[in-house]
């Protein structure tokens, strides 16, 4: 009985290096994680002369990054009624909005609807891989 238990024991602990080592296989050859802070937007190089006034600019998007604080509430109230009226609400996914969608596209026989929500629609643009960062 001994023997048989020490062969359960070893067993186990074969089965749980493997596993570890088969974990460790597996996480060495998934991509690397991209947050949301390696998010670096094509931006305007602005050009400045010798006295510091700006002479030029080069971009392939004319963006500039504008703080959250800085957004007049009106465009921020507009752009949550246009794409997530709920934004302020649900946790980041709107499951009520996807049911709607769902029904909506399904009498229709197509897609007439959304119901992704604005991390939603941030995710898919940073994580899809078309769109690199």
């Amino acid at each position: 009985m001994k023997k048989l238990i020490a062969a359960f024991v070893v067993l186990i602990i074969i089965g749980c290096v493997g596993l570890f080592a088969g974990y460790q296989y597996v996480k060495s050859t998934l991509p690397q994680l991209i947050t949301i802070d390696d998010y670096k937007p094509l931006l305007v190089t602005k050009v400045y002369d010798r006295n510091g006034k700006q002479i030029g600019e080069f971009f392939r998007e004319r963006r500039v990054l504008v703080p959250y604080k800085d957004i007049p509430k009106n465009v921020v109230n507009a752009f949550l009624a246009a794409e997530d009226d709920q934004f302020f609400q649900h946790g980041g996914i709107n499951y009520i909005s996807i049911l709607r969608a769902a029904a909506a596209n399904l009498r229709a026989g197509h897609t007439v609807q959304g119901g992704s929500t604005i991390t939603q629609q941030l995710a898919k643009l940073c994580f899809s891989p078309a769109n690199k960062l």
